[in-house]
This record gives C-alpha cells, sequence and structure tokens, in this order.
C-alpha cells in the first residue's frame, strides 16, 4: 500500500491539488495525506488532511520554527514527522512537494524504499560545472546532496525518521542530509526529477509518447516548486539571474511548464497565502533581527521555547515585543532588538566595532540615519531603541584645501552612471576648474575596461566633492575614501529613472550638502523629499566621433537592410528598458521579410539569466531580429550607431537616456517614448516621440517602488512612427539632421563645462551660508526624530 503525502505551508494550494492528483492519478486505489499549516486546505475531499497538531508537533514550538524558518525551512522541518506519522500506518510514505508534477508512475521510487527503507533522489549526480551560473558547487553544498521533494519511506526507516527530526532542529532543519549520507538507503539519479539543479544546457530531453528520458535516464518528476506563471520562461524564480537551466535550451520541459501553468490558472492558482508566521501577535512583521534575537535564545537550548514570550500570542500580543525592546548591555543602554540587528550585519560590525562600548553612539545614529529607510526593520523597535539609548553621534569637517572639485564615481565601469561621470569629466576638461579624479566601485558587477586617458585629473585633493555615484551608494562611497569626507562641500551626482524617490535612497541625504541631477525629470522626483538644493547640472550628451573604418560586415549586420537599433543594459532592468515592447511594436511596423531588421544590443545578460530567457523565448523564430548580447570595444559601440538607419527606445521611464542622445548625435531618426528624462533633450522637431499612458511598476523591477507610475508607450504609434522612417526617408533625415544640430550645439562638453563652472561658482561665494544651512538642517533633522520618538 502506498500513502502520498505533501506540505501545504508557504505554497500554492493549487500547486498542492495538481501534484497530487498526478500522484493519485498515475497510482489508483492509493491515499493522499496533506499536512495544512497555513489553514487553505481545509474542506478537500481528494486528500486527508491534517494539522501540525495532529503529529504531536506542540502550538509553542510550531510558532518558534514559524518565526525562525522561511517556508522551505519550515517544511523541511516538518518532512521527517510527517513521513513517519504516515509510515506508521504499515503504508510506504511518499513525500511528493507541492509544485512537482509527476509524469510516470513513482514504482522505482517505492520499490527502493521497500527493499532498503528509504528511498532519495540525488540532487546532481555531478559536481556543476564551473561557469558562474547558478545552482554553483557552493550552492550543492549549502543545500545538501538529497532533494527533499521526492522522498519514500517504509515503517522500516522509522528510527531514521526520528533521529531526522530530531537532528532537524529549529536552526539547522536540513541536517538530515549528513545523517541520510551514513545511512543505507537508496539513491536515485538526478535525472529521476528534473529540476534546475539537474538540468544543464547540453542535457538531452526526450519524449517518446508517455516517456520522458533526460540523458538516458527514466525522469519520473519535474520540480516546479519554483515556477512562477507570471514569469513562464523561467524554470524557477530562484537564482533566475544567473540560472544554467533554460526553458529555451529544453522544450519537452516547456511544454511541461506550459501545461503547468494553463492547469494552475484553470484551477485558480498562481496565488500564494499570506503565512500566518509574517507577522507577530503585536502586529509587527518578522525581520532578520528578532529571528536573531530569538534564535540566540532557543537554538541549543530548546526548553527556552517554553519560557520565552510566544511571538503570536493573540492573548498577550505585547509580550514579545516587550522582551525584544529589553535592555541587554551596559554603558550606552542597547536593547535586544538593536544588539541582535547590529551581530547579524557583517558590515555594521566592520563600521562599528565596538558595539557595546565607544562605536555605540556611532551605531544609533546609523540606526537614526539609515535603518528606518531600509525597509528591513520595525520602526517601532528602531525609534524604541534609539530612544532609550539616547546617543546621536555628530561629525563635523575639517581642514583647508586649495579651491577645486574632486570627482568621485565609476570612471571606469562600462555603464550608464559611469559613462555619465567621464562625461562631466570631459565638461570639466573644458574650462579652467581645477579637478582631481577618484575611482570608486571596484566590485561593480559591470565590466571596468574604459580608462580616463587625458581626462584623468590632478593627484591633488581639493576643497568640493562630486560624488557620481547614486544615492544609495554615497555613504559606502565615503566611507570607502575617508579622503573625501573632509571636503568642505560635497555634491552628489545621482541619477533615478521613476517619478518617486523612495525612502531607501533617503540616506543618502545626510552624506550631501547638495544633490546635481542629469534632468528635470530626476530633479521634480528628488526635490520634494528633501531641503537639500537640488539642482539640474545636466552632463554634455555624448558627441558624434569621427566616421567609422568598420563595415557592417565586420559588426555581422547586413549590408543591404534598413537596420534600427536597440542598445541597453539587462542590470538597469529590462520591465523598464523594455526590449519586448521594442520587438512588438518593430513587427507590427514590418512583416517577416519585408526588409528592415531589428538589432537588439544587450549588455550582462548573463547576470539576468530571467529577464534574458524571456526575450530569447519572444524572438525565437522572428526572422528580422538579432540579438548581440556581448561587451563591444569603444570603436564597435560607436560603428554599430553609426551604422544603424534609426534608433528605438521604447521605455518605460529614463533617467536621461545616453544611448538615445549618442543616436541622435550621428544624426539618426530617433523613436523613443515621449516621457521622462529623454525630454531633456528631445523635442517633437527633433525626434518622434511616441504617446504613452500611464500605468503603474509592477513586481519583480527593484529597485523601483511598486506602485509608482511610469509610462506604457503606445506600440501602435510607434510602429507608424518606424514605418515613416522607412517610408519617408526625407522626413527622417531630417529630424535626424535638426537632431545631430541640437546635441552639438545645445549640449556640448564646451556647453556643460559653463553651466558647471557657473554653479560652483555660485557656491563658492555662497559657502559659508550654505554650510551653516547645512548643518542647522541636519540639527532640525535630528531634532524633529528625536520630537517623534
Amino acid at each position: 500500500m502506498v500513502q502520498f503525502c505533501s506540505i501545504a505551508a508557504g505554497v500554492d494550494p493549487a500547486a498542492v491539488r495538481l501534484t497530487i492528483g498526478d500522484a493519485l492519478r498515475l497510482h489508483p486505489g492509493t491515499h493522499a495525506v496533506v499536512l495544512d499549516v497555513d489553514g487553505g486546505c481545509a474542506g478537500w475531499d481528494e486528500a486527508e488532511v491534517l494539522t501540525p497538531a495532529e503529529l504531536g508537533v506542540p502550538e509553542r514550538v510550531l510558532h518558534a520554527a514559524g518565526l525562525l524558518a522561511d517556508p522551505d525551512e519550515l517544511r523541511s522541518w516538518l518532512l521527517p514527522r510527517l513521513l513517519a506519522h504516515v509510515a506508521r500506518r504499515d503504508v510506504v510514505a511518499v513525500h511528493v512537494s507541492a509544485g512537482v508534477r509527476v509524469l510516470a508512475p513513482l514504482t522505482p521510487l517505492v520499490d527502493a524504499a521497500r527493499d532498503r527503507g528509504m528511498a532519495l533522489v540525488a540532487r546532481r549526480d555531478t559536481l556543476p560545472p564551473h561557469d558562474r551560473l547558478s545552482p554553483s558547487s557552493e550552492d550543492l553544498v549549502e543545500a545538501g546532496p538529497y532533494r527533499e521533494s521526492l522522498v519514500a519511506a517504509t515503517s522500516a526507516a522509522l528510527p531514521r525518521l526520528d533521529r531526522w527530526a530530531a537532528e532537524a532542529d529549529l536552526g539547522r532543519p536540513r541536517a538530515w542530509q549528513a545523517l541520510a549520507a551514513v545511512s543505507d538507503v537508496a539513491v536515485l539519479p538526478a535525472a529521476t526529477l528534473l529540476s534546475r539543479w539537474t538540468l544543464d544546457p547540453g542535457t538531452e530531453v526526450r519524449a517518446e509518447g508517455d516517456a520522458v528520458t533526460a540523458d538516458g535516464v527514466p525522469v519520473l518528476a519535474v520540480d516546479l516548486a519554483a515556477f512562477d506563471p507570471g514569469r513562464p520562461w523561467l524554470l524557477a524564480t530562484a537564482g533566475a539571474d544567473t540560472a544554467r537551466a533554460r526553458l529555451t535550451d529544453h522544450p519537452v520541459v516547456r511544454a511541461v511548464t506550459d501545461r503547468h501553468a494553463a492547469e494552475l490558472g484553470a484551477a485558480g492558482g498562481g496565488r500564494v497565502p499570506p503565512s500566518p508566521y509574517e507577522r507577530t501577535a503585536d502586529g509587527l512583521t518578522v525581520d532578520a533581527a528578532m529571528r536573531r534575537a530569538y534564535g540566540d535564545a532557543v537554538l541549543g537550548e530548546p526548553e527556552n521555547v517554553t519560557v520565552l514570550p510566544d511571538p503570536y500570542d493573540a492573548a498577550d500580543p505585547g509580550a514579545f515585543t516587550g522582551w525584544l525592546d529589553e535592555v541587554v548591555t551596559d554603558g550606552v543602554p542597547l536593547t535586544r532588538y538593536l544588539v541582535a540587528l547590529y551581530e547579524d550585519r557583517p558590515d555594521l560590525r566592520r563600521e562599528f566595532p565596538r558595539v557595546p562600548g565607544a562605536d555605540s553612539g556611532r551605531f544609533v545614529d546609523w540606526l537614526d540615519l539609515h535603518a528606518r529607510h531600509e525597509n528591513d526593520y520595525a520602526v517601532p523597535l528602531l525609534e524604541s531603541g534609539s530612544r532609550t539609548a539616547r546617543a546621536v553621534a555628530t561629525s563635523s569637517r575639517h581642514g583647508r584645501r586649495p579651491h577645486g572639485l574632486n570627482v568621485a564615481g565609476y570612471l571606469h565601469g562600462e555603464l550608464g552612471i559611469g559613462e555619465s561621470a567621464r562625461l562631466m569629466l570631459q565638461a570639466l576638461s573644458t574650462t579652467s576648474v581645477p579637478y582631481s579624479t577618484l575611482s570608486v566601485g571596484r566590485h561593480l558587477q559591470s565590466r571596468q575596461a574604459t580608462g580616463l586617458g587625458r581626462l584623468a585629473g590632478e593627484a591633488e585633493r581639493f576643497d568640493l566633492t562630486l560624488l557620481c555615484v547614486n544615492a544609495d551608494q554615497t555613504g559606502a562611497a565615503l566611507a570607502a575614501e575617508p579622503d573625501l569626507a573632509a571636503s568642505a562641500y560635497r555634491i552628489g551626482m545621482w541619477y533615478w529613472e521613476v517619478e518617486d524617490f523612495p525612502a531607501t535612497m533617503h540616506g543618502g541625504f545626510g552624506h550631501v550638502d547638495e544633490v546635481w541631477v542629469a534632468s528635470d525629470f530626476v530633479r521634480e522626483a528628488i526635490a520634494r523629499h528633501t531641503a537639500l538644493p537640488v539642482v539640474t547640472v545636466p552632463p554634455p550628451l555624448p558627441q558624434a566621433a569621427a566616421p567609422t573604418t568598420l563595415t557592417r560586415g565586420d559588426l555581422g549586420l547586413p549590408e543591404d537592410r534598413p537596420v534600427v537599433l536597440f542598445s541597453f543594459d539587462y542590470l538597469s532592468t529590462a520591465e523598464r528598458k523594455n526590449p519586448l515592447g521594442a520587438v512588438e511594436a518593430f513587427r507590427r511596423a514590418f512583416a517577416p521579410d519585408e526588409g528592415p531588421v531589428l538589432v537588439i544590443k544587450s549588455i550582462n545578460s548573463d547576470k539576468r539569466v530571467g529577464d534574458a530567457e524571456r526575450l530569447r523565448l519572444r524572438v525565437a523564430g522572428e526572422p528580422d531580429v538579432i540579438l548581440m548580447d556581448e561587451y563591444l570595444s569603444a570603436a564597435a559601440r560607436d560603428a554599430l550607431v553609426q551604422h544603424c538607419d534609426a534608433y528605438l527606445s521604447l521605455h518605460r521611464s529614463e533617467g536621461l537616456g545616453l544611448t538615445i542622445a549618442e543616436a541622435m548625435a550621428y544624426g539618426k531618426p530617433v523613436v523613443a517614448t515621449g516621457y521622462s528624462g529623454n525630454l531633456q533633450f528631445m523635442t517633437a522637431e527633433n525626434s518622434f516621440l511616441v504617446p504613452w499612458t500611464a500605468t503603474t511598476v509592477p513586481e519583480h523591477c527593484e529597485p523601483y517602488p511598486v506602485g509608482t507610475r511610469w509610462a506604457d508607450p503606445d506600440l501602435d504609434a510607434a510602429a507608424a512612427a518606424l514605418r515613416t522612417v522607412v517610408d519617408d526617408p526625407a522626413l527622417a533625415t531630417a529630424r535626424g539632421q535638426r537632431a545631430a544640430y541640437d546635441i552639438r550645439e545645445h549640449h556640448s562638453p564646451a556647453v556643460a563645462g559653463e553651466r558647471i563652472a557657473a554653479r560652483l561658482t555660485e557656491i563658492r561665494a555662497e559657502l559659508p551660508r550654505l554650510v551653516w544651512r547645512s548643518r542647522v538642517r541636519r540639527a532640525r533633522s535630528l531634532a524633529t526624530r528625536a520630537l517623534r520618538r
């Protein structure tokens, strides 16, 4: 007799139903058990629904596990208890995780369990390749050699299951992996359960009738537990940016994911219910600091679970909050919550090594300035802890330096803000302002291969500093380069790409005296959140270089077809850059093989594999779309723009739009969304502006806040504009020539240099008053925080 079981904790109930349905269909006459932790499976007819209490798990122990464990860890912690409960019925207990789609009878797993007491499936049969993709060898070591998604056990394995449950304490739910490694268990090949762990680009997955094999090994199931029907181009959302397993490589697996997405939709799935452990009884969202404080108290001493306040006790909701708010240090009084926050953050331990102690005041100052804006911590506990500590650190700036400007930024990085910093240096080189250069961001994900040449500044440090790094990196840049902290006046050159500037970025205000932005669009986003001066100081825009000696053939472009170009960086958020919109507008404008081709030039797809996979799936079979995903030399990048016939950007929002400006500088007709920072230099006279309607930022578009307004460009209007560019070359040429004139005359290094020099002159003339105002603002800010407490 076989009984299947699954755990409904932090999973879509519809996925549980589909998984159980597969197993029962392929094994007629069997029985299913569902352990319902979240309360979403009550009243089911197809399965016996149990609660954790029916497995003998005390409520307070379950609450402790719910606080300390994420949903994956909680399921892992409950698994041996569920398997033992079912195996005691003298049946083969087969655990199948929610989201696993069973393709064939699980007879090999069941037979192996009958023979050896327990049967597992290997996570991989070989080590992952060293290709910088995920899962990596390090991921494999952390996860362990066996899968929990497919496990079978009989009553003969009860001693092992009981030991497993005992070893899997609240902080080590996967300790059972080591136990299994030294036990006499059956282990099936990894291909038994296809997943992101087993699928490599070269894995040969075949379907012959209902039978599926992977490199000749029979496949019994496909693990879609991490599949998101909202992003169906991904096999798993985990590690999506560096995924090795791609659906474009495995059409047989893609057919399974397509069916799964359709069946989830038909079953009303696609939504994971809220966990009962997301918030304490007092209404506080559970965070890492709470877990650290509670874990330090109970891990290794499980008896403390019955002594400490229950985080989810509705009868006494404030008890756990009060426990977190207790002072636990001498000297500067720090609460248990603040100490746990500190201990959980290696960066804070490095920055403030003497906490508790001499650095406690600076630590509390950091809490006031930054922690509340990170959205990771409970603000009431931060405020009460800070109020208790009564320590606010202040900083002062000393030293006299010669007049001039220190320019710090990602000066060698091949990304937009790095290019902007180099453009500011071009502008400064046309002025008499002495300047020095300092490169930061040595750990950028983008390649750093751009030299400064003649733009490299002097070695001396000057009195004013321009920090060409974004707001959230300003503090780190100053911490890494102490020389800059002594500047008399610090200016942040900040970019942002949507209409609202979120609180997570506001910590940067405490590190600068003034903010420069490249467009009025960015100024309006930032200025409403600060009393600091926010000034539009656009950098010079890219200027046309000498005619290229490279040919279209050298670049892999067709010699005799109109080329529409679009360039973007996956690290700049694909949803914002909207390459899918570009493909759709291009296809609406031109029939397949009509003539024009769309070239999409990108970088960093290896760091956003999921987004790249979505684009590859969309253009598969498109005869006129060329994906060019690689870093090019500066000469090849210039040549690519010079050889295109038009440039397309259907962005949802831009802080400025350097790639657009670059195409305009070469006199190319540009079709672009008529919204956001690009309107700093684009007009109806020099471009083809695409109308748009307002929409909002969806999920998975970090760092942009969900719900913020941005543009949905009109794809039909964009298609009509592309059609006009091809059908009316005289009009297209005229627009392009006007664009080149505007970029050359109004946005040159000399023009931008004049603006920069003028603003620096204003700052220097008013420096004493500006510094005094800056200090008053900081004092008011601190006073406001004190009053709020």
